[in-house]
């Protein structure tokens, strides 16, 4: 017989035995578990048993011992059995086992006074999923009670509250009475906590100061009144004016991004779907804290982060700070955005979202760019996108060097070929198809417990690709007008993995967060070169940027003692690194427009004589930033006047290092070069060929348009030490009154060396560069008060005043000039001074319900030294510099709200579930220039007042939403307008550059679907007007009949005697944007994004 065969009869044999043997073992305990059932019945011994509303386990153990039996059975499966009620007075132990068998579904076996139960054997059962009750104890100014004990009165289990004031137990399903209990506070007794199998009930309990000495005092409410208090108290307690929403809100919502969530935020604006702008002001007067620690900015030429980059399901609550206190970092004016992630989930959680979406203006349709590759993708440079090798830039700037002055020998150009040959050969432009919008999203969530304690697990990553095509004209009076089209392919993959560990009232946590952004656009574009004679231009620029930001902080919390002393302290790096590789601009020139020019259609020329970038160059820069923050808290609770007071001291401090480099290169002819490039096709030109054969070259230059000379700026380096210390009250002289004040001291102590070009003592010798020091040293005393009245449980009137401080950032102080390539002007930082700021807050606040809140603010601010990005006209190119001005003021007013409409009906689900929301912000600003810049073009001092708001601010901001979540449905739905806010300024009002209002509308639509709505589509719409965004210029543009170009539609500045405008050339709508007298700058349309996501719950 075959061996195969063989084995197959064996195997066949041993399968039949192993049945039989099974069937005989099934048929043997079938019989014995009905012999010893029929036994157990027959128990006559009498016993007692009252239960209500508990599981199978706990009847089990009360039984255990009662007329001398013991019971063996899976205390697991027990404790998910339901038994409702039992009221039992000396009846037979074998008639309470049978009603016992009819209430769940049990089998016995009996040897001797051991009785074996076993569950689940009989008819279905009904199971007990348990729930979870969970919740924040706080006190009566809002703050976390760590150490507080909660007796469940039904099981007489007792609890605590771990160091954050919180609280997690899993309870059977039914209804229980909490007691909870805290030194010199009231105890409070709650009612009527209603616990559903695999759901979890949100409770906050607010505590109240005991005033009656020895005496107890019980306070009961039932869960519905003790849930609105906790609300409450958390709402209309904070120290500060703020405004925030928590993990509990947020898990309601439908929002998949922090940039979402921030839309929720009562008198917030979110920008382009990631930014936040706060009372209107810029970025330069917002700050931003990831769990207690500032991030460097996600932006290459702003203070700004895109808060679309962490998803919702991790943040643990969000908190806008709107006034200082002295514990707050003082940089900050319009708002302090403070995003804390969990670290510890309720429960195990897995959450996959998959997605999908289109840009009208892209997807499906020509997608230019330069050579692409796979790592793309992953948001990493491929090999197209990478710097040359063979030697450093330094070294081949001596070549370079050479070869200008024509000192280069032979075998140096073939060195400096051989060099240039490395170049990617990424010259010529290339047609894709843009592909549809992708995105993913996986976050895991695991609580893990360890006897008493807890381990908490969450990680997350998230991947988003995206190609976009936009509209972008661009028009500098008397320099160029192009009209073109940026297509931008964007790659962002960002991860998290948090950790946490409670024991007692002592927690720690490791917090870490990485993201990385790819971003490749090419902008093709034609038009008019002004300045050299109305010449036509045709031409792309190609900007590569890749942005890896990462954060690790180590925090640590204790509470000590039985009234709470809490110590916290934390650990922080931070790193940015920001790669620019194969940044380039090609550029073609025609005849001037209108010409006679003899030359074909079609016929372009090359500039290789200059040093403007927009002719031909290309740019490399790197930045490296890391920032190490270390911090630490102690608050200690005392009383006085009977009543619960707060002290707080701590010291919070930062070592910041940035380095900066770049290389600009301007594409050069070499001196007798025989090659003819005029009437060529552009990739004809810009080839590695040409540098081979010796006709090109590239040289050096700087990004304001000039050659490399001694003190040329080149880079920069800096460091920032910032150490700050504090001290505060948290006082209530009277019940109703509460001051919260101190004062901060921080020292800063920025240092920045702009690496400029030495004088060159020999050709072959690398160019020394000398460091030029700029340096700020400054002690900054921040002082800080917030009073606080509670007008009744529902109404706070509040009042603050406070100092805050915005500091240059370190390139703002650096020399160097670079090239924006997104505005197509030059930038250059400035010796700046930092900017104080006086600021004075009155508002009053209702709440009319739980969620709900309506509010109205007034403010002043005072600036000093503010910092604005001025335009100064060249004889090249425009070029952008940052100045201080003298001081600015803002006065205005807010109104916030966010209602639901269960008025209509209160027993409505859809009333309940539906809400509105809105803000208006208004400032009544102006600024004062200083004699520094407010003068004329032949240098005369002219009237330095302007009555406009700052660069970057909105005179106002509107804000309103509809949002409803149901069971399955969701709707969320945006509305934004800012008025018209200053982009650039200069001395002269009618140069002053504005960006238009503009209506934007977002829209999100989800339903929620299969068991428990754990899947759920989500439909998201962008900028759904899709209306243009514009700058413009009180100025006549070149194409008017009557006024030339440049001429100005308003008065050039206050008071300008020198020129009289007549009633014809004035603009009757002031320096708001009218297309009859202003002249448009940049003129842009983004497209719709429609976006699908399917989101699923494991």
């Amino acid at each position: 017989m075959h061996l195969y065969t063989q084995l197959r009869v064996f195997s066949k044999k041993k399968l039949i035995l192993l049945i039989i043997l099974l069937a005989m073992q099934v048929l043997s305990v079938a019989k014995s578990a009905g012999q010893s059932t029929s036994d157990v019945y027959k128990i006559t011994a009498p016993i007692t048993l009252q239960i209500n509303n508990t599981d199978l386990d706990q009847v089990l153990t009360k039984l255990n011992g009662q007329a001398g039996y013991r019971y063996s059975y899976d205390n697991n499966q027990a404790k998910a059995i339901k038994i409702n009620k039992l009221n039992l007075n000396q009846i037979p132990l074998g008639k309470v086992l049978l009603k016992l068998q009819d209430e769940a579904s049990l089998t016995y076996s009996m040897d001797g006074k051991s009785i074996m139960v076993r569950i689940g054997e009989g008819k279905k059962i009904e199971r007990l999923r348990p729930g979870k009750i969970t919740g924040t104890v706080v006190d009566e100014k809002g703050q976390p009670m760590p150490g507080a004990s909660i007796k469940i009165v039904e099981t007489g289990n007792i609890v605590q509250t771990d160091v954050d004031g919180r609280y997690s137990m899993t309870l059977a399903e039914g209804i229980y009475t909490f007691e909870v209990s805290y030194i010199s506070y009231q105890k409070q007794r709650i009612t009527g906590i209603q616990v559903t199998g695999g759901k979890s009930t949100p409770l906050d309990i607010a505590m109240k100061t005991d005033t009656q000495g020895l005496k107890e005092v019980v306070i009961t409410a039932d869960y519905k009144n003790a849930s609105i208090a906790g609300l409450y108290a958390r709402q209309k307690n904070n120290a500060s004016m703020s405004d925030g929403i928590t993990a509990e809100q947020i898990s309601r919502t439908p929002d998949n991004n922090t940039a979402q969530v921030l839309k929720r935020v009562s008198g917030l604006q979110v920008s382009q779907n990631k930014y936040v702008v706060v009372r209107g002001l810029s970025d330069r007067y917002n700050n931003v804290l990831l769990n207690g620690n500032q991030l460097p900015s996600t932006e290459p030429n702003r203070r700004d982060f895109a808060f679309d980059m962490i998803p919702s399901g991790l943040v643990d609550n969000i908190i806008v700070n709107k006034t200082a206190t002295p514990d707050l970092p003082g940089e900050f004016t319009g708002g302090l955005v403070q995003v804390n992630t969990k670290d510890i989930p309720e429960e195990n959680f897995v959450t996959l979202s998959i997605g999908s979406g289109l840009n009208t203006q892209a997807t499906g349709k020509d997608f230019i760019g330069g050579q692409r590759g796979q790592a793309n993708f992953f948001g990493y440079a491929n090999d197209y996108q990478k710097k040359p090798e063979g030697m450093t830039f330094a070294e081949y700037n001596v070549l370079a060097n050479k070869i200008d002055g024509s000192g280069a020998s032979s075998d140096e150009k073939q060195k400096a070929a051989q060099f240039l040959n490395q170049f990617p050969d990424n010259w010529a432009m290339r047609r894709y198809t843009a592909q549809p919008i992708q995105n993913y999203a996986l976050t895991v969530g695991r609580s893990i417990p360890i006897k008493k304690n807890k381990l908490g697990i969450i990680a997350a990553f998230t991947y988003r690709n995206e190609q976009t095509a936009e509209q972008d004209d661009q028009y500098a009076p008397g320099s160029s007008d192009y009209k073109g089209t940026d297509y931008t392919f964007t790659t962002l993959m960002g991860g998290s993995l948090n950790l946490g560990y409670v024991f007692g009232k002592n927690k720690f946590t490791l917090k870490n967060t990485y993201n990385r952004r790819f971003s490749d656009k090419l902008y093709q574009f034609n038009g008019i070169d002004i300045q050299s004679g109305d010449s036509e231009m045709n031409g792309y620029s190609a900007l590569t940027l890749i942005n890896e930001l990462f954060q690790s902080s180590l925090a640590g919390e204790h509470a000590f003692g039985a009234r709470g002393i809490k110590l916290d302290y934390n650990l922080a790096l931070s790193t940015l690194q920001r790669d620019q590789p194969n940044s380039r601009i090609m550029n073609m020139v025609g005849p001037p427009v209108g010409g006679n020019d003899s030359a074909p259609d079609q016929y372009y020329e090359y500039r290789f004589n200059d040093y403007q970038p927009e002719y031909g160059s290309l740019f490399y820069s790197d930045l490296k930033e890391k920032r190490y923050a270390y911090q630490t808290n102690l608050s200690v609770p005392f009383k006085l006047l009977n009543l619960n007071q707060t002290l707080k001291f701590g010291y919070q401090g930062s070592y910041r290092k940035a380095d900066f480099n770049a290389e600009s290169y301007r594409i050069k002819k070499v001196l007798g070069a025989t090659k003819d490039f005029n009437g060529s096709a552009y990739t004809d030109v810009y080839t590695n060929k040409n540098f081979v054969d010796q006709q090109l070259f590239l040289l050096s230059f700087t990004g304001a348009g000039t050659s490399i000379k001694a003190g040329s700026p080149t880079a920069y380096n800096g460091s920032q030490q910032l150490n700050a210390y504090y001290g505060m009250v948290d006082l209530k002289p009277i019940e109703k009154l509460r001051l919260i004040g101190g004062m901060r001291l921080e020292q800063n102590n920025q240092k920045v060396f702009t690496n400029t070009v030495g004088k060159i003592t020999n050709p072959n010798e690398i160019t020394p560069l000398v460091d030029s020091l700029i340096s700020i040293v400054k002690n900054d005393w921040l002082p800080s008060l917030n009073a606080i009245y509670a007008v009744n449980a529902k109404m706070n009137i509040r009042a603050a005043y406070y100092k805050t401080v915005a500091r240059p950032d370190l390139k703002e102080l650096s020399s160097f000039s670079y090239f924006d390539f997104e505005v197509f002007r030059t930038i250059s930082g400035n010796n700046l001074k930092p900017t104080q700021i006086k600021n004075y807050d009155l508002r009053y606040e209702f709440y009319p319900g739980p969620d709900e809140i309506i509010s109205v603010s007034g403010f002043y601010k005072k600036f000093t030294n503010p910092i604005e990005l001025t335009f100064e006209p060249t004889s090249a190119k425009p070029l952008l510099i940052y100045k201080n001005l003298s001081s600015a003021r803002d006065l205005g007013f807010e109104v916030d709200f966010r209602k639901s409409l269960r008025f209509f009906s209160s027993s409505s689900a859809f009333w309940k579930n539906l809400y509105l929301s809105g803000s208006f912000t208004w400032v009544d600003a102006s600024v004062d220039l200083g004699p520094g810049i407010a003068v004329d073009a032949a240098g005369k001092s002219i009237a330095s007042k302007r009555d406009r708001p700052l660069y970057g601010q909105s005179p106002y901001i509107i804000n309103g939403g509809i949002n409803f979540v149901g069971k399955r449905v969701g709707l969320n739905a945006v509305y934004n307008r800012y008025g018209k806010r200053v982009v650039t300024s200069t001395a002269y009002t009618s140069a002053d550059e504005y960006e238009n209002p503009r209506d934007v509308v977002d829209l999100q639509l989800s339903y929620k679907f299969l068991r428990a709505q754990r899947a759920e589509l989500r439909l998201n719409i962008s900028d759904l007007l899709n209306q243009q965004f514009i700058t413009y210029k009180n100025q006549y543009g070149p194409d008017h009949p009557v006024y030339a170009e440049a001429d100005p539609s308003v008065e050039r500045y206050p008071g300008d005697g020198s020129v009289a405008l007549s009633a014809d050339q004035l603009d009757p709508k002031g320096t708001s944007y009218n297309p009859v007298y202003d002249v448009v700058t940049f003129r842009r349309r983004n497209g719709i994004n429609y976006t699908l996501n399917f989101i699923y719950r494991f």
